[in-house]
């Protein structure tokens, strides 16, 4: 990067740094993930500020001797506001982020639009929210390569029965057929398969509007996240990542 350049991007963490300075992990179309700095955040009222899952261009000066990046203004695109005020969006922005900061690939421009297009979706009160990390997930593991239908065990290619509940591989981290399992406690029922099956080749906003009862979201949510942490190599350290 040049010395002073602008770049659209996601706060996906913030960090105290001292007293008055704050770091800020973003996410950006052209460069992926880096940190940089923004000084005199807490103690000055006209210094840059950026908070968490906002969207906006940032201005930045590089300072090469440093190697530091520091903030000098923003422009924002979505403030996102709303999701930092309610308790259950910020639950699950924090995990889709992690799961983000956990599982960056070289070509991040596709991983940015989801994450911008599920912060939007989050705002929306209407929408249930388990229902858009659940598909943030889904398309994130897409994304991986990991994915390409729910109708063949990808171990051993046999179709899958209509009411076939799918298990899981930890040897290429998917899921499979109960011949190929290594990981019994994690179980998707055939229900579940189809739904996942289905929005899998919808857009996201479409996928949203699929309606689903509560067992179900919490059933498709836990196999999801359980997925997400072996994929991680980890468990979720986010808040809330347990919670039905």
């Amino acid at each position: 990067m040049d010395r002073n350049t602008c770049e659209q991007a996601i706060v996906l963490k913030t960090r105290k740094d001292g007293d008055s300075n704050r770091n800020l992990t973003l996410l950006s179309v052209d460069n992926g993930i880096y940190e940089i700095r923004a000084f005199r955040f807490r103690t000055s009222k006209t210094a840059p500020k950026a908070y968490l899952f906002q969207e906006g261009m940032f201005y930045l000066y590089n300072n090469p001797v440093k190697k530091q990046y520091s903030l000098k203004d923003v422009s924002l695109i979505s403030s996102h506001d709303s999701i930092r005020e309610d308790y259950e969006a910020i639950i699950v922005a924090s995990l889709m982020s992690e799961f983000i900061l956990c599982s960056a690939n070289d070509d991040m421009s596709n991983i940015y639009r989801l994450l911008a297009t599920s912060l939007d979706l989050l705002e929306d009160s209407t929408i249930e929210k388990d229902i858009v990390l659940i598909q943030f997930f889904l398309r994130m593991i897409r994304e991986h390569g990991l994915i390409e239908n729910f109708s063949n065990c990808p171990v051993c290619n046999k179709k899958y029965s209509r009411d076939e509940i799918l298990h899981f591989s930890q040897t290429i981290n998917v899921p499979c057929c109960s011949d190929c399992e290594q990981l019994p406690n994690i179980i998707l029922q055939a229900k579940a398969r189809k739904y996942l099956s289905y929005s899998l080749n919808m857009s996201f906003e479409d996928s949203i509007l699929i309606k689903l009862n509560d067992t179900t979201i919490k059933r498709i949510k836990h196999y999801m996240l359980a997925w997400a942490s072996i994929i991680m190599g980890h468990q979720f350290k986010s808040i809330g990542s347990q919670i039905n």
